[in-house]
């Protein structure tokens, strides 16, 4: 009677918890996954049913309640621990687990080196990530979701690999490379024929084992070993099932890869732990032949061995036929490693724009590179240095190409416009003579001029100067335009003793200021080289005198104006025409 006793007190006190309500029935179990290009991010999904409330408690005083997967953003690396608590009418249940948050370095992940490109080019990054990874930035990567994606940046950029990587697979013979050996199956093993459900074989030829099936390979090799089943329409039965032992509070990666091997159903399967459901139903691709991969980390907890099971929950007769493949159990980290690309393109500067005029040259002036192209090769002393020397003919844009080091190239280019030159026109108002003492030229077609020699002109740098030399004289006048160009015009004055003056004088004038006859002179006696001329009044005296043929005298002497009454002259010249004597009298007329 007291055993009887005994027995019921102790069946009822592992049916109840410590307040005497009945103790949850169920088991409780989470996965998490992390999202590699938010590695801050964290999904939690656990696959408990039937509670009538669920808490969660992320560890860093986050919370949230009624979902059975959720989503959290942790703030910084560290070790959380995570609660799921469960309530049901009659008892509550709570799972606890320390997540481990981390970043781990890898430099393995990358196997491209930092590498230097030309602007303009492409690299591609070649990578060993995990089962999962994320590239980030994306910018410049043709393809982010590949592990060997190309990139085409045009600035230096540091690319970053963020990797689930695994350790050592706890499974054994999880390629099936051992055949029939290191796992369990709630199936029958009937390697001769796959006719009936239920039945499964280790095989690389999927016809011998069943002729309606199609030729798939396994996912190694594509001729390698892979599990193949026909399944049965009894939902929950442990396909494939192992035990491994693991560490406490370690993030486990589990991981296999199926393909539909059938024209029907495609399997619809299940990852358990323990007895406890895992992660999301799987199913395989509706297209035979096809690999898909199914995985999901699961977090020890307290636990010390995991009962890994892949279980079959398509209930339906016909079809549900697939082959499992590279199952892998392992310790999983998150890691990071990088990469940089640095652009380099040659800062080529040329010589700014220039102008020239037609048939002068410009020396052009290139850095930045260590050889150099230049085209078209028209007009340049070189197309190969930096500093050709450029007579162009006309207009002309050079381009120029620097290559550095790096054998990266960069271009400039530099627009030399070509001017026309000025056209010059002179003409002169005649030539000197004994009539004439001087020639008035004239320059059209410029906007300065400059004439040679300057000799007997009145001004060498003005267009139009009054030229008086004593011999014929052949005159160049160089023009200069707005652009700076130059051009050339000459011109003959000729001298000569035609044309003799009769040297005659003035009999009167009339200083009074008016600009008439204001002024007594020998203002027609032509070209005039020697000359000795006075003026005196009528008590002798002289009152003027001059070896200047352009002086005249104005009817002032010592600061007075003379009265009005005759004078006299006296005139000594060598002129062109020959020796002169003139001498006579003349009237100041007020």
């Amino acid at each position: 009677m007291k055993k009887t006793l005994f027995l019921a007190l102790l069946l009822y006190t592992i049916a109840t918890n410590s307040f005497g309500q009945p103790a949850c029935p169920l088991k409780g179990d989470f996965s998490i996954s992390r999202n590699p290009c938010a590695p801050f991010d964290i999904n939690f999904t656990t696959n408990i049913s039937g509670h009538t409330n669920i808490r969660w408690n992320f560890g860093d005083a986050g919370t949230a309640s009624g979902n059975t997967t959720i989503s959290h953003t942790y703030a910084s690396t560290g070790n959380y621990l995570v609660s799921v608590i469960t309530d049901y009418p009659s008892c509550s249940d709570t799972v606890k687990k320390t997540i481990t948050l981390d970043i781990l370095p890898d430099q393995q992940l990358i196997q491209t080196a930092d590498t230097i490109i030309c602007s303009g080019s492409t690299k591609q990054l070649k990578s060993n990530p995990g089962f999962q990874f994320c590239w980030y930035p994306v910018t410049g990567l043709d393809n982010p979701a590949s592990a060997t994606p190309v990139c085409s940046v045009t600035q230096n950029t540091t690319y970053y690999l963020n990797s689930y990587t695994t350790g050592v697979n706890l499974i054994t013979n999880g390629n099936f490379n051992a055949g029939n050996s290191g796992f369990t199956s709630g199936y029958t093993y009937n390697p001769s024929s796959g006719f009936n459900p239920g039945m499964y074989t280790v095989t690389s030829n999927l016809q011998s084992w069943h002729p309606s099936m199609p030729a798939c390979g396994d996912h190694s090799t594509g001729s390698g070993n892979m599990m193949v089943v026909n399944g049965a329409e009894i939902p929950n039965i442990k396909v494939w099932a192992q035990t491994v032992t693991v560490q406490p509070n370690t993030n486990y990666a589990f991981s296999t890869w199926l393909q539909h091997v059938t024209s029907s159903n495609p399997a619809i399967l299940q990852f358990s732990i323990n007895d406890v459901t895992i992660g999301p139903v799987f199913t395989a691709n509706n297209t035979a032949c096809i690999w898909d991969q199914f995985y999901t980390i699961w977090n020890s907890g307290n636990n010390t061995s995991a009962a890994i099971a892949i279980v079959n929950q398509n209930q339906v007769y016909t079809g549900n036929d697939f082959a499992l493949d590279d199952i892998s159990f392992a310790p999983v980290v998150f890691s990071q490693d990088s990469i940089k690309i640095t652009v380099d393109k040659p800062a080529i500067v040329s010589s700014p724009d220039q102008q020239i005029c037609s048939g002068k040259s410009i020396q052009l002036n290139t850095t930045g590179g260590n050889s150099y192209s230049w085209t078209p090769a028209s007009g340049l002393s070189s197309t190969s240095i930096p500093n050709p020397v450029a007579s162009p003919l006309t207009t002309t844009k050079y381009y120029v190409t620097g290559t550095n080091s790096n054998n990266c190239t960069g271009n400039d280019s530099v627009l030399i416009t070509v001017n026309n030159l000025p056209t010059i026109e002179v003409s002169k108002s005649g030539d000197i003579s004994c009539a004439s003492t001087g020639s008035l030229l004239s320059a059209t077609g410029a906007v300065q001029y400059s004439w040679s020699p300057s000799t007997g002109l009145s001004n060498a740098a003005i267009s139009n100067p009054l030229a008086t030399p004593a011999d014929t004289t052949s005159y160049i006048v160089t023009g200069t335009d707005a652009n700076g160009c130059t051009n050339t015009g000459t011109i003959t004055v000729n001298v000569t003793s035609t044309g003799k003056s009769l040297y005659l004088m003035p009999t009167a004038f009339t200083p009074n200021g008016d600009g008439i006859n204001d002024c007594y002179g020998i203002n027609f006696w032509g070209t005039v080289n020697q000359l000795d001329f006075s003026i005196y009044n009528r008590w002798g005296q002289l009152v003027f005198h001059t070896s200047n043929p352009g002086e005249c005298w104005n009817g002032y002497f010592k600061g007075e104006l003379q009265d009005a009454a005759v004078y006299v002259y006296v005139v000594k010249a060598k002129t062109l025409c020959g020796d002169t004597f003139k001498k006579g009298t003349f009237a100041l007329i007020k």
